[in-house]
C-alpha cells in the first residue's frame, strides 16, 4: 500500500518547483474543507485519498502519492511553434551550423608574414579577408603566426604557407601527408604535429631545411618494404610506460610539453638553439 509522503503544503512546494523548471504547470487545492454535502457521498467526512500522478521534467517519471484531503490538477502548456525555437536559438548556433554546412577561414591583421591574404599586396588588412583555398575545406586545427600559417585538414595532412616556410607561396602546400595529424602547436622555428596514434613529430618551419635535412626511412604498404620521406623530420620519443600514449601537446617559443594517457608530462627542447635553450 502506498504511504503518505508529506503534507499539501509540502506537496504544494514540490509542484511549484517543477513549474519554476518548465515543466507541466501544475496546482493543488486542499480538499478537507470542502463542505460534506459537496463532497462524494462514498467518501467519509474529512478524509479523502486521492491518487495522484505527476509528470516532471522527464516526461516518463510519475510519483504517485496516496495522501488525505489533496486534489491535484495538470494542465499542458501550449506547443512552441518551430518559429518561436528558431528565435531562442543564439547567434553563435546559427553561425556554427552554417560554417559546417559552408567552412570558410577568414584572417586579418599584419600581412608582413604573408599568413593574412597572402595574395593580396597590402601590408594590413583590418577587416576579416577570406582565404579562398580553404572554401569548404573542413579543417582539425588551425595555426596563424604573424610569419607561419599551419592547418590540418580533415584526412590529418599538414598544410604550411607564410614567409617562414618559403618567400613567394601564394596558396598553403601540404608538407606532412599520411600521418593522420590531428592538431599541431609551433615554437620558435619548428612544428610539432601530433599524430592519432600518438606519435609527436618535429620538423622545420622553413621549406630549405624540410628539404635540405635527413630524410627518415618509412615503412610501404606492402609487408617487407620502406620508402624515404619527402621531407625531414624527427619523432620525440619520450619513455612511456605500457598502454601509454601521448594524447595532448602545448609550446612556447623554445620548448615543448607532451601530456600522456597515464597524466604524466614530459618536457623538451623545440628550437634550433638546443641545448641552448628550452
Amino acid at each position: 500500500m502506498f504511504q503518505p509522503i508529506g503534507t499539501a503544503s509540502n506537496l504544494r512546494f514540490v509542484l511549484s518547483r517543477q513549474t519554476k523548471l518548465g515543466s507541466r504547470f501544475v496546482y493543488c487545492r486542499n480538499t478537507s474543507t470542502i463542505p460534506r454535502s459537496r463532497a462524494s457521498p462514498n467518501l467519509s467526512a474529512g478524509h479523502r485519498k486521492t491518487f495522484t500522478t505527476t509528470l516532471g521534467l522527464l516526461g516518463g517519471l510519475a510519483i504517485y502519492q496516496w495522501a488525505y484531503g489533496i486534489e491535484v490538477h495538470a494542465e499542458a502548456p501550449p506547443a512552441s511553434s518551430t518559429e518561436d525555437l528558431k528565435r531562442k536559438l543564439s547567434v553563435q548556433h546559427i553561425q556554427v551550423g552554417n560554417s559546417l554546412q559552408n567552412p570558410d577561414v577568414y584572417a586579418w591583421g599584419n600581412k608582413i608574414g604573408r599568413v593574412v591574404s597572402p595574395d593580396s599586396d597590402e601590408n594590413l588588412i583590418k577587416s576579416p579577408r577570406r582565404l579562398p583555398f580553404f572554401d569548404n575545406i573542413l579543417l582539425r586545427d588551425l595555426k596563424l603566426d604573424r610569419n607561419i600559417g599551419v592547418a590540418i585538414t580533415e584526412k590529418g595532412d599538414l598544410l604550411q604557407w607564410g614567409t617562414a616556410y618559403a618567400d613567394g607561396i601564394k596558396t598553403p602546400e601540404v608538407t606532412l601527408k599520411g600521418k593522420n595529424i590531428v592538431k599541431a602547436q609551433l615554437s620558435q622555428d619548428r612544428i610539432f604535429p601530433l599524430s592519432k596514434d600518438g606519435t609527436v613529430y618535429s620538423l622545420p618551419m622553413a621549406k630549405k631545411y624540410q628539404l635540405a635535412g635527413a630524410k627518415p626511412s618509412e615503412s610501404s604498404w606492402i609487408p617487407g618494404l620502406s620508402s624515404e620521406s619527402n621531407i625531414h623530420y624527427r619523432t620525440l620519443k619520450p619513455e612511456l610506460r605500457y598502454f601509454e600514449s601521448v594524447t595532448g601537446i602545448a609550446s612556447g617559443s623554445d620548448h615543448i610539453l607532451l601530456l600522456t594517457s597515464k597524466e604524466r608530462v614530459f618536457s623538451a627542447a623545440a628550437s634550433s638553439s638546443f641545448p641552448v635553450r628550452g
